[in-house]
């Protein structure tokens, strides 16, 4: 822990914990104590980014708003509905509902026009003076899509059909016609405005929102199967897609039940790459990222995936797709997104807080904790001491040569691996004591060795 932030090497890429500490809610249970809150270093020390960052029991979903402003974010229990506002780094508002939030979708640039799927085939608009109206759709619900565009709303519900609610004429248009078991998940191209949908069979579909006609479906095991037999086997036993995100105009990733991670050229009919998260749970998000553009390299796409353990981020082509680094959360992992334009990951768990890690190779710290660039770069300068530097370790065969091996059961001697850790001084003050003459004869050696040489 440094300066109240967990921080984690992995491949060589630093990543900052910064809601490793304890949340304040924790800390004022403890006023009371004998000991005031002003004399903890561990309080003082921390790091909080944005205040009332939890929910009472765990954190469903989670978004940013397109303006980069406000983050809504859903959990439970009591199913409730925060929006967060970054430039104050504090909540502007809860609601509570009647079921728990699955999905998030704004309807305008910031909070005043949110939608949310409820979990019992509900969807709630809410205005800024509050709920503002909801209604309920054929079948479950388990993502909302919003098309600027058209000002259509679409819902990616457990059903061959895609229903569509037309939020100028307030009415459902006829739904759009699959043939997919179901659709976990539903994505659009921000470039050309391309649809793609996931299905719990295997495959996915896209479509032109313009007409709402298929114009590709893809196998997504027999695409594979070009590339990798054996992922394409586990792919088709794994079961459907769960997750799907665009990134470039060409560049589409999907998320598999089984794990995997495939990312597609649209004009390629077999994947570029696949990647196993070896977990074996489905994937629950896919982001792309592009890399920060620095004077020595080009601009890339990066690709971050997320599963129910891990959340990894992969390099783009200059780095041969190769894994950048992995993070762990604490929790089994609902959802998570990435505040555009930074290394700002925050993850929406099976906790009652809600995590935000800083990856500073993934790019700047955002506009509302720029601090967060400063701390680090303050953090690398510094020197800090391991906990391991002042213990030695010693066998139980040096222990018995010695003759202290009485020593073992004591609290003098720290049980690690097939030895023990002992308090460096008293290490030497044994060394000594039981080998007085170790040091000349080391200093006789070393001036043989001298002589020698000369």
């Amino acid at each position: 822990f440094c300066g109240g932030m967990k921080v984690s090497n992995i491949n060589g890429v630093k990543i900052y914990h910064c809601t490793s500490g304890k949340a304040l809610p924790q800390w004022l249970s403890k006023v009371n104590s004998l000991t005031s809150l002003k004399y903890n270093e561990s309080y003082r020390r921390r790091i909080e980014l944005i205040q009332e960052f939890h929910f009472p029991t765990s954190a469903n979903t989670l978004k940013v708003s397109p303006d980069g402003e406000f983050i809504c974010a859903c959990g439970t229990y009591k199913p409730q509905m925060k929006v967060f506002e970054l430039s104050q780094l504090t909540i502007k508002f809860e609601r509570h509902m009647d079921a728990q939030g699955i999905s998030v979708a704004f309807l305008d640039d910031d909070f005043k026009k949110l939608a949310l799927l409820r979990d019992d085939r509900y969807i709630e608009f809410h205005a800024q003076m509050g709920l503002h109206h909801k209604l309920r759709v054929p079948k479950f619900g388990r993502e909302l899509l919003y098309l600027r565009s058209k000002c259509d709303l679409l819902v990616a519900c457990a059903s061959p059909q895609i229903p569509q609610l037309n939020l100028f004429r307030g009415e459902f248009l006829s739904p759009i016609e699959t043939a997919l078991k179901g659709v976990n998940s539903i994505a659009e191209n921000s470039v050309h405005g391309l649809i793609a949908a996931a299905g719990e069979d295997g495959a996915i579909e896209c479509f032109d929102p313009r007409i709402s006609k298929r114009v590709a479906y893809v196998r997504v095991a027999d695409s594979l199967s070009r590339l990798n037999a054996r992922y394409a086997k586990e792919v088709k036993e794994g079961g459907g897609i769960s997750s799907i995100g665009f990134g470039s105009a060409l560049t589409m990733g999907l998320g598999t039940d089984s794990g995997h991670v495939l990312l597609y050229d649209l004009r390629a009919p077999s994947p570029l790459r696949c990647y196993n998260h070896r977990y074996g749970t489905p994937i629950k998000r896919i982001l792309f990222e592009p890399a920060p553009v620095r004077a020595s390299t080009a601009p890339e796409e990066r690709l971050i995936s997320a599963d129910a353990k891990a959340i990894k981020i992969w390099r783009g082509e200059a780095g041969h797709g190769k894994l950048m680094t992995s993070i762990e959360p604490p929790a089994s992992l609902n959802d998570f997104v990435v505040y555009p334009g930074s290394g700002m990951i925050m993850a929406a768990c099976e906790d009652f807080r809600m995590h935000a890690w800083y990856v500073p190779e993934l790019g700047p710290a955002p506009k509302w904790c720029h601090y967060l660039d400063s701390l680090t770069e303050e953090l690398e300068e510094s020197t800090s001491t391991s906990v391991y530097d002042d213990y030695k370790f010693i066998t139980r065969n040096q222990l018995e040569t010695w003759g202290v091996s009485e020593l073992i059961g004591s609290e003098a001697l720290r049980p690690y691996m097939h030895g023990f850790f002992i308090d460096a001084k008293l290490y030497e003050k044994i060394e000594h004591i039981a080998d007085p003459y170790a040091y000349d004869r080391y200093y006789q050696k070393k001036l043989r060795e001298k002589v020698d040489s000369t």
